[in-house]
């Protein structure tokens, strides 16, 4: 899958938002999906931003995880 590194060009750049509880695996995810890693836990990175290249095309992608608090919730 993909890997974390420096690439001198990009086609595609993404911008995502992972919003979820705490401590649910918004990190593992994006670990699973970017470096092909099946992890049971990852210490929460909050922005991170991978390369992964393909035979076709590379592509950056730059993550941000938010996890709901109470502080951040409304009242319903």
């Amino acid at each position: 899958m993909g890997k974390s590194m420096e690439v001198s060009w990009v086609m595609d750049h993404y911008r995502v938002v992972i919003l979820g509880a705490a401590e649910v695996g918004k990190t593992s995810l994006i670990a699973n999906y970017t470096q092909g890693k099946d992890l049971s836990y990852k210490e929460t990175t909050l922005i991170s931003s991978y390369y992964s290249i393909y035979p076709e095309k590379t592509i950056r992608l730059d993550c941000w995880e938010l996890a709901g608090n109470e502080r951040t919730r409304t009242e319903d």
